[in-house]
């Protein structure tokens, strides 16, 4: 027999027909539930006119400058940032720099650039690399290495990066 949880978790496509992929499934940090993000735009859309969604934003930018929620944020950022040293090692991958508030996430590739467009944000970002172990594409490095690598590649926030020599 098989719980509710399991059943959800076989799921691949939610009740509307969309696959959940990574791209177009939100996890709820609290609950660990699915959400299609199709679905909930499609949502946000249909019911909020342009005038209500400005209001929506004002209150929001009033409500998140309050001292408790930057507090709730930062905690939330730090949770997200120790699974990715989790997962991903707590060490800059080029040089061994170990402290935590000096070491970031970086794309192997160096397409970060283009994948945050893709994705939408940068925890967006986060949240596909904590999904799934991909150390083809991300790795942890200090900053210092993060902006060696940067100069070395020749990506100063362009979306295509070109080595040195020419080559693509």
């Amino acid at each position: 027999m098989t719980t509710m949880s399991e059943a959800n978790k076989a799921k691949t496509h939610c009740k509307r027909g969309h696959e959940f992929t990574t791209e177009n499934t939100y996890i709820i940090p609290s609950t660990g539930s699915r959400c299609c993000r199709a679905c909930d735009k499609a949502k946000h859309k249909r019911y909020t006119s342009p005038e209500q969604r400005e209001s929506a934003k004002a209150a929001f930018r009033k409500h998140a400058n309050k001292p408790e929620i930057k507090i709730r944020r930062r905690h939330h950022r730090e949770a997200i940032k120790s699974a990715l040293f989790e997962m991903y090692g707590c060490t800059c991958a080029l040089c061994g720099f170990s402290n935590p508030d000096a070491l970031s996430l970086d794309h192997v590739l160096g397409n970060g650039a283009d994948e945050r467009a893709e994705l939408g944000s940068q925890w967006m970002v986060f949240k596909r690399a904590l999904s799934e172990y991909r150390p083809e594409e991300y790795r942890i490095l200090c900053m210092n290495c993060q902006w060696l690598e940067r100069k070395r590649l020749g990506c100063h926030g362009r979306s295509r990066w070109i080595l040195k020599d020419g080559a693509a």
